[in-house]
């Protein structure tokens, strides 16, 4: 199914619950492995999903959509545009990766910028265009062969990746840096 063909929004999607088992007793780190994975398969460092100095603005995919075949470019490409059109919610951490069929991008609190409203599209709004430009950003990386998506992270997985940050790709030193530009 092509990614645009029966998109429904998720509006009444629920915060992850806790897991019984954690995955690791480790400090909890400040970073996080993001949906983007460089071209030797190292995961870029995205901010931890728990931290309060960010938010996430997350676009959520049909619930029955089959991913295999659909292009990273194209699915940055829906992101960036279902950010425009108001499809996305605030979260206070990141969606992907828990069985939501959802990709987050995360943006950093400006304490003096009011939050946008989910499903609410506001072509003025500072973190909603930064959003958009992230989006884009990703999508020319990818079309330029230096990222690549974990589409399972996306897709299927049901529980967030644990990766030592020493294992994980620092975006400003790799490529050029998004927020920077």
């Amino acid at each position: 199914m092509p990614i645009y063909q029966g998109h429904t929004s998720s509006q009444n999607s629920e915060p992850p619950q806790p897991c019984s088992n954690p995955l690791t007793t480790n400090i909890p780190s400040k970073f996080q492995p993001s949906v983007y994975k460089g071209t030797n398969g190292q995961y870029f460092a995205e901010p931890a999903g728990d931290r309060s100095d960010y938010y996430w603005v997350t676009v959520y995919f049909a619930e029955d959509i089959d991913h295999r075949g659909i292009p990273d470019s194209e699915i940055m490409l829906y992101v960036k545009d279902m950010i425009g059109k108001g499809h996305f919610t605030i979260d206070d951490q990141s969606m992907h990766g828990l069985g939501k069929k959802c990709l987050s991008i995360p943006i950093k609190r400006d304490p003096d910028t009011p939050l946008p409203k989910s499903f609410m599209p506001d072509p003025t709004h500072p973190d909603l265009l930064l959003a958009q430009n992230l989006a884009a950003y990703w999508k020319d990386q990818i079309a330029f062969r230096k990222v690549s998506l974990d589409q399972r992270m996306i897709f299927v997985e049901t529980r967030r990746k644990i990766v030592s940050i020493e294992d994980m790709l620092d975006v400003g030193v790799t490529l050029m840096d998004p927020w920077r530009i």
